[in-house]
């Protein structure tokens, strides 16, 4: 099954999109584990690297345990600041939901 996403067409449509895009935003789901931070962090760097303006956003706070983790003192938690996330959200060119 994964034969039939992964192919050079797809990978080229997302090399695409994101050649296109300037701010990006991270999402994923709530109460944020492990998984979830790491993924979105992950990705997070990869596209700072490319030059990207890139937002990580959560619905609500990670676990204490993860503030280790490099970049999470960047991340947006929508119970704390939903305005200031809405207009993260409103001005974004692209969004990635991860987990």
């Amino acid at each position: 099954m994964l034969e039939n996403i992964i192919d050079e067409k797809n990978i080229e449509a997302v090399k695409s999109l994101l050649e296109k895009s300037e701010k990006c935003v991270i999402l994923t789901h709530s109460r944020p584990d492990g998984d979830a931070m790491g993924s979105s962090l992950a990705l997070a760097a990869f596209l700072k690297a490319r030059g990207k303006d890139v937002s990580v956003v959560v619905p609500n706070e990670y676990p204490p345990f993860l503030a280790w983790l490099p970049g999470i003192d960047t991340v947006a938690i929508y119970e704390k600041s939903p305005e200031s996330v809405d207009e993260i959200l409103k001005t974004a060119d692209i969004f990635f939901c991860l987990d």
